[in-house]
């Protein structure tokens, strides 16, 4: 399996593979490494000649009906059979494909297919927009992956750790004409999440709108939009604080942008368990990365770390009251009429208190 810097390393080399397979759960660069193999291969000369693009919904011509697996696995060897015309190269990129949904035979016919690539041929393998699970990949993905990484390239982009994205969007600024610093990076993604696609359609919005100046916190506050995670970390770190009135015109703002009091409820008790999580484990000897992984947080450990900076000054027998007090409220607003609001701000200003009690220490 190959990490971006060695699928660049590989093609600067020039000794192209007839085969390249890339995926995962970033999308953003899935597309962008795409796009660049097709340009490395192409020599930059993409045309409807020598480029053929198929994909899962591909349609039958006369009947415009989606074909089915067997014929569109017909359509796949035709295409890649096809000698280049005005070209010296054959490329046909493979689209989203859902692999995961061939039969025994159609996977077996399909691994046929890669098997007998001509040498004038190259084959893109990609899944730009298809979601699946990474760590729990069925058995044609695997035995896909398997195969590839024996005959061609294979490469997985999953997230990027927080400090490997905030030298990107760095990077994004600088080029955007803009300055960022590292902590307005980190400041950015708490507020947008860790999807390059949303952090770079950001970024474009925030160099447009700095024209040329530093990007600063205050500026992300003007125009980016924050996503419930970014607002129900601001809600838990006032809370946390006991700043009780900050907390109450947090909770305004989530209520104005129409999120639901259960939904509330549910991210904060979330933000609290990982709280109490990553408390527990600490005290246990372990380190967040292990702790992550004990609990199957996946590329979502950064909340566990911010959960824990943000409730250092709590005591645990604060954190266990205000999870109580939360699953509390939260059966109330299933089970009850009550007036939504009025619970989840009483809820605030109890948990408030449970942060400034310190008579458990």
């Amino acid at each position: 399996m190959f990490s971006d810097r060695e699928l660049k390393k590989h093609l600067s080399s020039k000794d192209y593979k007839n085969i390249y397979f890339v995926f995962g759960e970033e999308k953003f660069l899935v597309k962008h490494y795409a796009k660049l193999i097709e340009e490395e291969l192409s020599n930059g000369a993409l045309n409807d000649m020598n480029f053929h693009v198929i994909t899962q919904d591909l349609k039958d011509a006369s009947t415009g009906k989606t074909l089915s697996n067997k014929a569109l696995l017909m359509s796949i060897s035709n295409t890649v059979s096809t000698l280049p015309f005005m070209s010296n190269i054959n490329i046909v990129e493979l689209r989203d494909l859902s692999i995961d949904a061939f039969s025994k035979d159609d996977f077996e016919n399909f691994i046929k297919i890669l098997s007998d690539i001509p040498d004038t041929t190259k084959v893109i393998i990609t899944i730009p927009t298809l979601l699946f699970d990474s760590k729990d990949k069925n058995a044609n993905l695997k035995r896909l992956i398997n195969f590839v990484d024996k005959e061609g390239v294979c490469a997985e982009f999953t997230h990027k750790g927080e400090l490997a994205l905030e030298r990107e969007v760095c990077k994004w600024a600088k080029a955007g004409g803009s300055s960022m610093s590292e902590l307005t990076a980190s400041y950015l993604i708490s507020s947008v999440g860790n999807d390059l696609n949303v952090l770079h359609s950001e970024m474009q919005k925030l160099t447009a709108f700095a024209l040329e100046e530093e990007i600063t916190r205050e500026t992300i506050d003007l125009v980016v939009h924050k996503n419930i995670d970014a607002n129900i970390f601001d809600l838990f770190s006032f809370v946390i604080k006991g700043d009780t009135d900050k907390a109450l015109n947090n909770l305004n703002t989530l209520f104005y942008q129409k999120v639901t009091a259960i939904s509330i409820v549910m991210n904060l008790y979330r933000t609290y368990r990982d709280a109490y999580i990553a408390r527990v484990g600490l005290s246990c000897g372990q380190n967040i990365k292990d702790i992550a992984k004990d609990f199957e947080y996946k590329n979502m450990s950064w909340k566990l770390d911010k959960a824990k900076r943000l409730s250092g000054s709590v005591t645990t027998i604060s954190l266990r009251r205000s999870i109580d007090e939360l699953n509390n409220t939260y059966i109330d607003l299933i089970t009850k009429s009550v007036n939504d609001t009025l619970e989840v701000e009483k809820l605030i200003c109890k948990l408030s208190s449970f942060a400034k009690d310190r008579s458990d220490e």
